[in-house]
């Protein structure tokens, strides 16, 4: 399961360059096309398991005891454009567990005025609040890779919550030579995905996954994975070139879901071969809930 794989352009639905290594062998498969939310492989797990993703990291962490809420806070580099700041994919922003840490040191004493903490499990970071915001920010799987929204999102505290994004985004402008590594380059966190705490349970015997997403691998274990789950820009280090596709796999992007069953042997040339990127999918989506379906019943 690959996200950001699909992307709309004015030629049409394309693939992934990164995924360009999968071409020949992608034209021989079998296709099935859905409507999709967008997801990041953390989002695409938690939707496997059925759980928010908040809630994956933070019963991971010891929480404050009087926070009442929690957020995932997703570190993003963002470079100025003339009018608007283009967010970079987060399969190509370099995160580990120290970067984590070394920014919720940084930030915290900015953030307890306001009763409000991060927290990490690995390179995953969560934001407590003592008081809850009401707010329905978008997941960071819209936000990454493209404009960074700049409307309050809906919401009695949309404000309190994009004016915290933009008060975070002028500290770290000046307070940057304090961080180290991959650190050093976050232009922001974007808050989403906000549960109230405290948390009713734990997690314990979560599916393993194989993936190099750091975000994901804070949450779900690597040994003996059967699934994979994956940012396009990180396939190719994940997966043998040369090896077999899988029987099944599915491409997430804009809007879009794509399965793919491979087959031993191609039958038909397909419209991939011929047209080289471009993909022609149906007028009509499948519904993504039947995705789901599928995925839950053929995994």
């Amino acid at each position: 399961m690959v996200t950001n794989s699909l992307a709309e352009t004015p030629d049409g639905l394309q693939l992934h360059p990164a995924l360009h290594f999968l071409r020949d062998r992608l034209a021989g498969c079998r296709r099935t096309w859905f409507a999709a939310s967008s997801y990041t492989p953390l989002s695409l797990f938690a939707r496997w398991v059925g759980q928010p993703p908040a809630a994956l990291v933070g019963a991971r962490i010891d929480l404050p005891g009087d926070a009442r809420q929690c957020w995932m806070a997703s570190p993003f580099h963002a470079r100025l454009m003339r009018d608007h700041l283009q967010v970079m994919p987060e399969g190509l922003f370099g995160w580990t567990a120290d970067d984590a840490v070394d920014l919720a040191e940084l930030l915290n004493p900015f953030l307890s005025d306001d009763g409000m903490s991060l927290h990490t499990t690995g390179a995953a970071l969560i934001l407590a609040c003592r008081e809850p915001m009401e707010a329905a920010p978008a997941a960071f799987a819209e936000v990454a890779g493209k404009v960074l929204p700049n409307r309050h999102p809906s919401g009695a505290d949309g404000g309190r919550l994009m004016r915290l994004v933009s008060e975070i985004q002028m500290y770290l402008h000046h307070h940057r030579g304090n961080l180290k590594s991959a650190a050093a380059d976050v232009s922001g966190l974007w808050f989403w995905g906000g549960i109230p705490l405290p948390l009713e349970r734990s997690f314990s015997s979560l599916p393993s996954v194989a993936t190099l997403n750091p975000f994901l691998a804070a949450v779900a274990e690597g040994r003996n994975a059967q699934l994979t789950m994956s940012d396009a820009e990180q396939l190719e280090r994940l997966i043998n070139p040369a090896s077999p596709l899988p029987r099944d796999s599915v491409l997430f992007g804009d809007g879009h879901a794509l399965w793919l069953r491979s087959s031993p042997v191609a039958t038909v040339v397909s419209k991939l071969q011929r047209t080289g990127l471009g993909l022609k999918q149906p007028d009509k989506l499948k519904h993504e809930e039947a995705l789901w379906r599928m995925l839950q019943e053929r995994t």
